[in-house]
């Protein structure tokens, strides 16, 4: 249940910033289409109103910009901070093993090369495979004998109650009646 609670910020945040995301890019297409209608009709006074839309497209377009490169961040760090819980249940999972096999002469040793070797894997081996691959495939380079059977238990609890976040992928803006695509637009426009 704490899981639950806590994540689901972060979807209603990410569901927020894509609907901003959508909204901000119709908004910059109506402002561009009303625009080069002030263009077109070039009667007097259609500088200042040319200057006024033009700015509030720039406005409108950085304010996308801020929000695309805050989403970016965010994603960024929950994969660190998913990536950081997952290393974490690795290196405990490791550390038992290792006291359960090794002689007390060897710990300080084994747990030496077991941090090395968490240095050195990869993203990929801390989101994609299942953590007790990870644990098996680490105690095998370490010497230290694992029964992945013996850790089930274990495992279950270290197991991810959600996946690795997932990239941002822009949506395209799908014609609204204010859209210059959609047939309530191509009626409005002579």
């Amino acid at each position: 249940m704490f899981m639950e609670s806590s994540t689901a910020p972060a979807d209603l945040t990410e569901a927020r910033t894509e609907r901003h995301l959508r909204l901000l890019a119709e908004l910059a297409e109506l402002g561009m289409t009303l625009a080069r209608t002030v263009v077109a009709q070039a009667e007097d006074g259609a500088e200042l109103a040319f200057a006024r839309l033009a700015r509030a497209v720039r406005q409108t377009l950085a304010l996308e910009a801020k929000l695309a490169e805050e989403g970016q961040l965010r994603r960024t760090r929950q994969a660190r901070e998913h990536k950081y819980q997952r290393e974490t249940k690795v290196r405990r999972m490791v550390e038992k093993a290792i006291e359960a096999d090794a002689d007390e002469s060897e710990v300080d040793d084994l747990l030496y090369d077991l941090n090395e070797r968490l240095a050195d894997l990869d993203d990929t081996d801390f989101t994609h495979r299942p953590l007790i691959e990870v644990v098996a495939s680490i105690c095998q380079d370490l010497g230290v004998s694992f029964d992945p059977h013996q850790w089930q238990d274990e495992e279950r609890t270290a197991a991810d109650p959600d996946p690795p976040p997932q990239p941002f992928v822009a949506q395209p803006i799908l014609p609204t009646p204010c859209h210059p695509g959609s047939r309530i637009a191509a009626v409005r426009d002579p």
